[in-house]
């Protein structure tokens, strides 16, 4: 994914041009969860546009409000512990090449206990690799479910040997929505943060 931001296909909408139903998106999303806490990756530039997915969840503000909320609830609500949560993000952000995704969860997934040795084997889809078994199914699963569509019956009887039937729901509807992020943002080419190199680059 292209790193300059004059590929992208919108100019990036600064707050004072924003209609009041974008603004609505843009604080909720600036002054919502994502905003609180130890920030973790940059989701606001110095001018005020928002980075990553978030400028375009803008355009078409009724879906880009629901879009971020659910976002917000797989992050903020759910059952996935924060570790099973940033593996299969960032086994997405691996299976699609998703810059962003995973310069924005890596530090997450490190915080949640993920050791550097299965962030690297993660990083290059070496899913078989990793260390710890839940994590290993996690990641397959989703491999899995993006290029089938569906999870093995060995794969499905490891989950959920170790996942209530709401974790395995959850991880689903995560790995569609991480998914229509990457897509969102490669179809658009939205740009990484200013000075962010793209760890799947080359």
């Amino acid at each position: 994914m292209s790193t300059d931001i004059h590929h992208y296909r919108f100019e990036p909408l600064l707050p004072e041009r924003m209609s009041a139903e974008q603004r609505a998106v843009y604080d909720e999303i600036t002054a919502g969860p994502r905003a609180r806490g130890p920030q973790l990756f940059r989701l606001v530039e110095a001018d005020g546009t928002l980075t990553g997915p978030f400028d375009a969840m803008l355009r078409s503000p009724d879906v880009g409000m629901a879009l971020q909320r659910l976002g917000a609830a797989l992050r903020y609500r759910g059952v996935l512990t924060d570790r099973e949560r940033e593996v299969g993000i960032l086994a997405v952000a691996a299976c699609r090449g998703s810059g962003y995704e995973w310069y924005a969860h890596e530090p997450a997934a490190r915080g949640a206990g993920v050791p550097d040795e299965d962030l690297a084997r993660l990083r290059r889809g070496e899913f078989g690799e990793v260390a710890d078994e839940r994590d290993r199914a996690i990641a397959t699963a989703c491999a899995q479910l993006l290029q089938h569509g569906e999870m093995s019956d060995d794969t499905l009887a490891c989950l959920g040997a170790r996942m209530t039937d709401a974790g395995l729901a959850e991880l689903v509807v995560l790995v569609g929505y991480y998914n229509l992020l990457a897509l969102l943002m490669s179809a658009l080419r939205a740009p990484l943060p200013r000075g962010v190199a793209d760890p799947f680059a080359g």
